[in-house]
């Protein structure tokens, strides 16, 4: 094939096949040393601070001002695009990003690599986006197979053939995907922000600081203090007859799911009979850190009619005395998180796990509202939920609008 399936009309000429390291060379940085760092000056970008698409700094680290004269080779310019040497590969996606503005100044440090691109044959964009294309990234993937760590180098260029239009075309190519990306960064930004004002709002309702009113305009009575097992019972059936044999995890993001959906493989037992057997609607506290959770995450099972979870786990039902959907937010906040922390000795676990006794948990306290108000606190976390969810599903629409033009517009 010597043409995209998909291209803009004007255009009709052949690419051209080409041998990567023909098109660009890798600029490795420099190995500046730790005792280099500096309180302020230049940022100093390394494999950390490349991302998937963007420059990310989280962490920055510095170094002296006088040092982007004296390393003038490894400084950075706008629109320079840059790329992990070691492991740049994460889940099929390339880490490469184009440096901006606001990333400057900056130097570039030791394996991270600037591309040096051969702008009289194509457009340095148009380069951006074929080597996130998926073909080029498993193209690359395939080159430094073999090699542990895997290392990318010019060597490994060498070993990729990739199809390049006109110049021309190639500068329209990049700017329509360039497009594509400003409407995806935008979603994605949009997203953060509805997540970001969701903390908010948690943090300032179960902290009491944001009341609810009733529908005349009446304040609510003020929120009681509960112990666990006041409102919610232990469920230790277990499994022995086989009623299910879907085992359970919890992730921090998705909640109970199914081990095979979320490790594509099953880490549980063979033999389930001697697990807890979740019904719906039921919760379980993972004891172990996750990302977010430093003191364990607390899940309703939403999914599935049961499943199958390790004894490892807590799990308990709500009673009649309060919303179960009124839990669920509740415990997705950080509002319990000081009453875990006075049971559990900090730094004492056993294989990963806190040290927190079934007793102890259902005896921590817990300040509630009236039913009336949990319906309502529920009700607005619901709508924020939802709204989320429909933001998230526009940007995977987008993002896999960007893979379909992808796929048909190069080869």
């Amino acid at each position: 094939m010597s043409a995209p399936k998909l291209r803009f009309k004007e255009f009709n000429n052949k690419w051209k096949e080409y041998n990567l390291y023909e098109i660009l060379n890798l600029l490795g940085g420099n190995a500046f040393s730790s005792k280099d760092t500096s309180k302020n000056g230049v940022k100093w970008l390394k494999i950390a601070n490349v991302g998937f698409g963007k420059i990310k700094w989280d962490v920055t680290d510095y170094l002296p001002s006088n040092f982007l004269k004296k390393y003038q080779g490894y400084s950075l310019t706008t629109e320079d695009i840059v790329l992990t040497l070691t492991r740049p590969i994460l889940n099929k996606e390339l880490k490469i990003a184009q440096i901006t503005n606001a990333d400057l100044p900056a130097l570039l440090n030791q394996r991270v690599a600037k591309l040096i691109i051969n702008e009289k044959i194509v457009d340095k964009k148009f380069i951006f986006h074929l080597l996130r294309n998926r073909k080029t990234v498993l193209d690359i993937e395939s080159s430094i197979s073999g090699t542990d760590p895997p290392n990318l180098g010019n060597n490994e260029l060498k070993k990729i053939q990739v199809f390049i239009p006109s110049k021309s075309e190639s500068i329209k190519v990049a700017s329509f995907f360039d497009g594509i990306d400003k409407k995806v960064q935008f979603q994605k930004e949009k997203v953060e922000l509805l997540k970001e004002q969701k903390k908010g709002y948690m943090q300032k309702v179960f902290s009491r600081e944001l009341k609810f009113k009733d529908n005349n305009g009446r304040e609510y009575p003020e929120w009681s203090q509960h112990k666990l097992g006041n409102f919610s019972e232990r469920v230790t059936r277990k499994n022995s007859d086989l009623i299910t044999t879907r085992p359970l995890t919890i992730s921090a993001q998705h909640g109970l799911i199914d081990q095979v959906e979320f490790f594509n493989k099953t880490v549980a037992s063979k033999n389930l009979t001697g697990y807890y057997l979740l019904n719906k609607g039921e919760f379980a506290y993972n004891k172990s850190y996750s990302n977010g959770y430093p003191l364990g995450a607390i899940k309703r099972l939403e999914d599935y009619e049961s499943g199958a979870l390790s004894t490892l786990y807590i799990c308990f039902t709500p009673k009649d005395n309060v919303n179960s959907d009124f839990l669920v937010h509740y415990f997705d906040s950080t509002q319990w998180y000081k009453e875990v922390s006075l049971i559990c000795v900090e730094g004492a676990r056993n294989h990963g796990l806190l040290n927190v006794s079934v007793s102890e948990f259902f005896d921590t306290l817990h300040y509630l509202p009236c039913l009336e108000e949990q319906l309502k606190i529920a009700k607005f976390f619901d709508c924020i939920n939802q709204k989320i969810k429909l933001n998230e599903q526009t940007l995977k629409n987008l993002q896999d609008q960007k893979q379909a033009f992808m796929q048909q517009m190069f080869i």
